[in-house]
Order: C-alpha cells, then structure tokens, then sequence
C-alpha cells in the first residue's frame, strides 16, 4: 500500500483547462498549461555555437545548417599575375585556418567582379588549394579572339566537398597558361561606379 501511496502522490496531476496539444508543465508549486507555463530558453541545452538541434533519423543531434558561415574573406585591390603553375602563384585569398569533424559537407565559393587577360588565347585559371595540394580549380576563362577583350569577364564558381578531420587552410591563387591576368576588386558594396570585393566564402553545403 505504501508504494501505491507514493506512486499516486507523484502522479502529475492534470492542470484545468488543458487542450490537446498542451502538456503539464511544473511552475513551481504546481502543474500548469504549457500555454500559460512556457519552457525558458534558458532551460534548454545550448546545442554550441552556429548549431542547431537536427535529427539523423536515429536521434537528436548538434548540427551547423546549410549555409552556415565559416569564412568570408574579401580582397578590394587588384591582382595580377603572371604565373603558370600553382607553385609559383602567390595568395589572393584565405580562409585562414578552419577545423573539421570529418563528416561535415562544405561548400567553398569564389566571386571576381572582373579578369583581363593580355595574351590572345590564353586561359586563366582561378584555383583553391587546401593547404599546399591543389583541391580543385574553380572557374576557368579562354580568350579565342584575335585580341583580348578589354572590359574582362566576371568570375565565380563554386565546388562542394567534405574535408577530412582536422585543421584545413583554404587559398585562392589565380594562374594563367600565357601573358599575365589581372583579377580586379574595389572597395566594399556600395561602391558606385566601380569594382566591389573579391572574395572566398566558405560554408556548410
């Protein structure tokens, strides 16, 4: 009798008023609606920053969402380059260093307002390492007229990956198969009549 004493004196007693969809929610000297009784913020647990609370199917779990921003940097000055090779290209752009679990799709995004190039034919190329290997390259521009045009091309191009555990260090470097390229940028939106950044986002895909 006494455990049945016991377990009728911690049955939740029902709060007047409930509707389907509401459950009892403890105030702090009795039970109430949860439309009268809200759960605080405070009382949930804090997924981590940039996270939100998503499922697997099997469970709950911490996840960043799609779109969330790792890096994004920008360049307002032009580059130009003569180089051929990744290895003798210089930096345009980094991410600087970001860590990953592993598991987590990435996207990594390049804009340039505008590419010139001085050689007829020739082709540039605007390339992502991870570190010192060469990871993709993300868009490449050719000149098959008999001069090169003089208002340039717009660049942007993206590729979306999942990078292995560990601290990765995303670059941009931007080659050429001929002559010399330059990638123009200015000074941050709104910036009338001229360029805007240049710039290498990094997010979750």
């Amino acid at each position: 009798m006494g455990q049945i004493d016991a377990l009728i004196a911690a049955r939740v007693s029902k709060p007047s008023g409930i509707v389907a969809g509401e459950v009892p929610v403890w105030n702090g000297t009795g039970w109430d609606r949860s439309s009268v009784t809200k759960v605080s913020l405070s009382s949930i647990t804090d997924p981590g920053a940039g996270k939100v609370v998503t499922s697997t199917g099997a469970g709950a779990i911490a996840a960043y969402p799609p779109g969330y921003e790792f890096s994004y940097t920008e360049r307002t000055t032009t580059y130009t380059s003569a180089a051929t090779t990744t290895t003798g290209a210089t930096t345009i752009l980094s991410s600087g260093a970001l860590s990953f679990d592993g598991s987590t799709k990435i996207r990594v995004e390049f804009y340039c307002p505008s590419v010139t190039l001085t050689t007829s034919g020739a082709c540039s190329s605007w390339i992502v390492m991870d570190g010192s290997a060469s990871a993709t390259s993300l868009v490449a521009r050719s000149i098959f007229t008999s001069a090169p045009p003089s208002d340039g091309d717009t660049h942007y191009g993206f590729v979306e990956f999942t990078p292995a555990a560990g601290s990765h260090t995303f670059t941009a470097i931007g080659v050429v198969s001929a002559g010399s390229g330059s990638w123009f940028a200015g000074a941050s939106f709104p910036n009338t009549g001229n360029y805007v950044p240049m710039a290498l986002k990094v997010s979750k895909a």
